[in-house]
């Protein structure tokens, strides 16, 4: 027969989940403890078998078995409700953050715009002045030494004269831009100052505003908040019980898979999809879920025939095949209880 699964749980996303420790995982997937052939022949006459180390009823322990899958079932249940109340919990604290996105948004769109103010008004005041202009030196003037010819002396002095005023007019146009360029420096550093303390000022003011906001929200979602928490704080408490109901059940499902399977199938005690349950369980089951299974089909076949067609011969119910192996197996175990 197959080993059984252990059975995991996980909750939404960000919830506490319900998985089993490793070492529960090694105990639930143990080997069988093996029997001696002196203790079959002792105890399998008389429908005991071993578990936990001593030999014990296995109808006692099938009852048994049955209530901790009982337990199981509802002890899911309860953690399928926690993880569903969670999911609500945390779809409410999402609420109250979108009902206040209106206000937030708008706020958080002021502060982007200030940054990049105070970004511009930095890079403006990290700008270095202009200049200062070089200015040309003003020629020497010409020596009268230096020219035997008078007339040529008077040019000289001429030449030198309109030179002279040429540096001046340049040096002057220098001066000028110079100082232009520095009182737009000077102008461009005032408005940066001012656009700076502005930007500040923005900021502060949006963030005042957002910590108003946010103390809004949390206000608003603490109640919910606060399921949230007691929910998850289930949520755990479930996953240390769930540890414990898997554990036994593991050992109780390796006790009757040790035994013959004649001794199971003589009390209607079926192994299927990796549980015990008992015959007439699993007989309702198949005859339930077959009569589903014909009905869809039988409902199919008449929407199409309607339609002037035929339901493919190879169309098949997702779940026949199950109930196929379910069938054969119901079959094997009425005539091994038959004999």
């Amino acid at each position: 027969m197959a080993r059984s699964a252990p059975i995991w749980f996980r909750a939404a996303a960000g919830v506490a989940a319900i998985v089993l420790a490793p070492a529960v995982l090694a105990r639930a997937q143990a080997p069988l403890i093996p029997v001696t052939e002196d203790e079959a022949r002792r105890h399998y006459p008389k429908g005991e078998v071993l578990y936990q180390n001593q030999w014990v009823s296995i109808d006692d322990l099938f009852r048994q078995y049955q209530v901790v899958r009982a337990e199981m079932k509802d002890l899911l249940e309860k953690a399928k409700a926690a993880t569903d109340a969670v999911t609500e919990a945390n779809s409410k604290v999402t609420g109250v953050r979108g009902d206040l996105r209106s206000t937030e948004t708008p706020l958080r769109r002021q502060m982007a715009l200030a940054r990049g103010k105070m970004r511009e008004a930095n890079r403006a005041l990290s700008a270095r002045p202009p200049a200062k202009p070089l200015l040309k030196a003003l020629p020497g003037k010409p020596r009268r030494s230096s020219y035997s010819d008078r007339d040529d002396y008077d040019d000289a002095v001429d030449k030198w004269e309109r030179d002279v005023a040429g540096v001046k007019r340049d040096n002057e146009r220098r001066a000028e831009e110079y100082k232009i360029d520095l009182e737009k420096h000077r102008e461009a550093q005032a408005k940066a100052n001012e656009d700076l303390a502005g930007a500040e000022a923005e900021i502060k003011d949006a963030e005042a505003q957002l910590a108003e906001v946010e103390r809004e929200f949390e206000k608003r979602a603490a109640p919910f908040i606060e399921e949230r928490d007691a929910a998850n704080a289930e949520v755990t408490t479930l996953k240390h019980q769930a540890q414990v109901l898997i554990t036994r059940a593991a050992e109780m499902e390796n006790a009757m898979r040790a035994a013959p399977e004649s001794l199971l199938l003589a009390r209607g005690i079926v192994e299927w999809e990796k549980a015990f349950r008992l015959l007439e369980d699993l007989e309702k089951l198949h005859a339930d879920t077959q009569a589903e299974i014909d009905r869809v089909r039988a409902e199919l076949e008449n929407q199409v025939r309607e339609l002037g067609r035929e339901l493919p011969a190879d169309w098949k119910h997702p779940e026949q095949d199950r109930m196929d192996a379910l069938k054969a197996l119901l079959q094997k175990a009425r005539a091994a209880g038959e004999q």
